[in-house]
């Protein structure tokens, strides 16, 4: 928190560096888009000199700070895009302890270990670190939340043998910010499959030890209608 510069945060300026000077754009053309014709996909003019804006690029995250632009001033809605991931990031982890049953103190620990890997520099692309975050990969990092959010739900959804209603608008989410973080969600899905479908060789099958996959399922299903 302290070294973000918030003089210049609160300013109407935009943060450099990356692809972040081309983003505002999608912003602002994903949000007229929306509010103006109800769409998401659409045809933009002023991007690569005109080509189909969102067919194959991760909206939830530019539609969001769109909308929020046309209540405070639109660059600094896009600068709170850009950050709110980051200050989340610990939330999420400390999220993700509580839900294998961790004590307070684990959950306080597991979101103090984010710093260090915020700060890492190992990988620039699709890190879901501070660096990343500078490079312009803004969708990967808000589907970096939503996945460590959404595998803790996975969990105490398969612990709880229950449907998760919450899981599947985070799948949801993770898959309209970054299909990076939705291969990940499914590869940790995929695992609690697994372990539901073993229980069989233990005792009778129970459709409630699938209920976190299903739930996932459910959140791909949700966003169907723009990945297919």
């Amino acid at each position: 928190m302290q070294n973000i510069p918030w003089k210049d945060f609160f300013s109407v300026t935009t943060p450099t560096g990356g692809d972040n000077p081309a983003h505002p754009y999608l912003m602002d053309s994903v949000q007229q888009a929306f509010l103006g014709h109800g769409t998401i996909v659409h045809y933009a003019n002023g991007f690569w000199n005109g080509f189909e804006m969102f067919q194959f690029y991760f909206p939830l995250p530019y539609l969001a700070a769109g909308i929020l632009g046309n209540i405070i001033h639109p660059s600094i809605a896009f600068k709170l895009m850009v950050l709110l991931p980051l200050l989340l990031l610990p939330w999420a982890f400390a999220r993700l302890a509580k839900s294998v049953g961790a004590s307070a103190w684990i959950q306080l620990f597991a979101s103090l270990l984010t710093v260090p890997f915020l700060y890492t520099e190992a990988h620039v692309m699709w890190g879901g670190n501070i660096y990343s975050l500078a490079a312009g990969m803004i969708g990967n990092q808000w589907a970096f939340f939503f996945f460590i959010w959404s595998f803790s739900l996975a969990i105490e959804s398969y612990r709880n043998r229950k449907l998760s209603k919450l899981l599947i608008f985070t799948s949801a989410a993770t898959g309209l910010c970054h299909f990076y973080a939705l291969l990940m969600l499914f590869a940790a899905g995929f695992s609690l499959f697994v372990i539901g479908v073993s229980q069989k060789f233990k005792a009778k099958l129970d459709i409630r030890d699938w209920y976190a996959f299903i739930s996932m399922f459910l959140g791909i299903v949700l966003i169907s209608w723009w990945l297919f």
